[in-house]
């Protein structure tokens, strides 16, 4: 009611007395000693309602979801059986699409309570003859409006009845209620781990999306609301384990800090206040903006700066000028107030659009600053890159000069060879004659040619290989050519011998 969001929990192992913690023996009870908490809740809202200021409106939205198998059921709209748990900064956290019921009297609201109560999921297990087989929750809306102001403030209230906690060898289940235990049991753990996370001495991750329902109550648990977890144990020795467990589970819980603020949108008459303080501020520094400019016109002019007597020289009508005229046709001075404020107001609006000029001219010179400062910046990057080719040109030029200098050599020694061969070549053919005469190239210019060749051998030592190739050919050929005649004389005297036989 005071637009603080609230939730209240029910925890404990199956069949302690969660659910009728929540609903007592029935929603619709009359007996006020056994109401449970959402009638009492739904009693205690139209009754302050019922007293509450004439100038308040309230709208008042109920809506009941389930979680069964880490499914999001709609308990007022049964075919939407798989419902989406959205956020974002208008609505916060949100179940998308789930049905919204408006009520108007203590009496609807526990009808609609008990028709979504009847579309629960339950079985039986061995210690629970209707054990609730999902975690259900209740949302409550309150939207309260003052009619003068037109300000919204907006409550809600999570009443939470959590499946209980089972042991399958105690509760008997089997097949699908084996299944829904498992689910329950791991949507408590995903609980118990956001508990774990908000209690610790280190800032550590909280994983509100591990589950459908640390999800939903994810402002319920260390957000914008106040929370109360009710333990719910069982008074028999058999469940000491649980009972100490429930409890532990609640001493974590009482060590989160949540952090409820008023939700609330400011009226008319806040926001005419507010405006009305804006429009303060912004006259006094429009006045301390024109007041500047105008000494920092007085002192490039050299004169002294006196706002007050600035004005006052102006006020005799006779010296308003053409401006003021044609500016206020509708609003001529009848007064010498009269006179005054409009050229006032002039002033103003001259000192206004001085500074404007001086800002675009600021703005003007800063751009061409800027192209100034881009072309030298283009201007050294083409220096840079002329240097550059510069050097390379030269780098080339003395690459080239040394390619000249080798290339002269290299045809030097090529001329120098060619000589050579030539000679060469002469002493071969004179060679070659006389091999007709083995005798006479052997006995007679054997010498000469072997002078001459050693000399140019000692002339040139890069041929003598190829000389002493050639000579053993020479002394070869002579030799087979003498073997030759020799045996061509024996022959033919042979034939002369028989011949004269």
């Amino acid at each position: 009611m005071n637009a603080i969001n609230g939730t209240v929990l029910t925890y404990g192992q199956t069949g302690a007395g969660k659910t009728h913690s929540m609903e007592g023996p029935s929603i619709q009870t009359n007996d006020p000693k056994l109401k449970g908490i959402l009638p009492r809740v739904t009693q205690i809202i139209f009754d302050l309602i019922e007293r509450a200021d004439e100038a308040a409106e309230f709208l008042i939205k109920l809506s009941m979801v389930e979680i069964y198998m880490e499914k999001i059921r709609d308990l007022l709209d049964t075919k939407k059986d798989n419902l989406q748990v959205k956020e974002n900064k208008l609505h916060g956290i949100f179940v998308a699409g789930v049905t919204e019921k408006y009520v108007q009297s203590e009496k609807e609201m526990l009808q609609i309570l008990q028709t979504g109560l009847a579309n629960r999921a339950v079985g039986q297990t061995l210690m629970n003859c209707e054990s609730s087989r999902s975690h259900c929750v209740f949302l409550l809306t309150i939207q309260q409006s003052d009619i003068e102001d037109r300000s919204i403030k907006t409550g809600k209230i999570y009443l939470v009845d959590l499946a209980g906690s089972e042991k399958v060898e105690k509760t008997g289940a089997e097949g699908k209620l084996l299944c829904e235990a498992k689910t329950i049991n791991k949507s408590l753990s995903a609980l118990g781990n956001v508990i774990n996370a908000l209690t610790s001495d280190k800032p550590c991750h909280v994983p509100y999306r591990d589950s459908k329902l640390t999800r939903i109550l994810q402002d319920s648990l260390g957000g914008n609301s106040r929370t109360a977890l009710l333990c719910c144990c069982s008074p028999s020795t058999l469940h000491a384990s649980e009972t100490l467990s429930t409890l532990r589970f609640g001493t974590r819980a009482k060590l989160i800090k949540n952090k409820p603020r008023v939700n609330s949108e400011r009226g008319r008459h806040e926001l005419e206040s507010l405006l009305q303080k804006s429009y303060q501020e912004c006259d006094q520094l429009r006045a301390q903006l024109l007041m500047s400019s105008a000494r920092l016109r007085s002192l490039n002019q050299g004169m002294p700066f006196d706002a007050e007597a600035n004005l006052k020289d102006s006020i005799d009508p006779v010296k308003l000028s053409d401006k003021l005229i044609n500016k206020f046709p509708t609003r001529l001075p009848q007064t010498t107030g009269d006179v005054f404020e409009l050229h006032k107001e002039i002033f103003v609006e001259s000192l206004l659009e001085e500074s404007f000029d001086k800002t675009q001219f600021s703005d003007l010179t800063d751009y061409k600053c800027d192209e100034e400062h881009y072309a030298q910046e283009q201007l050294r990057q083409h220096l840079d890159e002329e240097k550059l080719f510069l050097s390379a040109q030269d780098d080339t030029a003395k690459t080239i000069r040394v390619l000249q200098e080798s290339l002269e050599k290299l045809m030097d020694e090529k001329s120098k060879l060619e000589k050579l061969n030539k000679g060469l070549e002469m002493e071969l053919l004179a060679c070659m004659r006389l091999l007709h005469d083995p005798t006479k190239a052997v006995g007679m210019k054997w010498p000469t040619i072997t002078s001459s060749v050693h000399g140019r051998i000692h002339a040139n030592p890069r041929s003598a290989v190829q000389c002493q190739f050639k000579l053993l050919n020479m002394i070869d050929t002579a030799s087979i050519c003498c073997l030759w005649r020799s045996s061509l004389t024996k022959v033919r005297n042979i034939i002369g011998q028989t011949r004269r036989a």
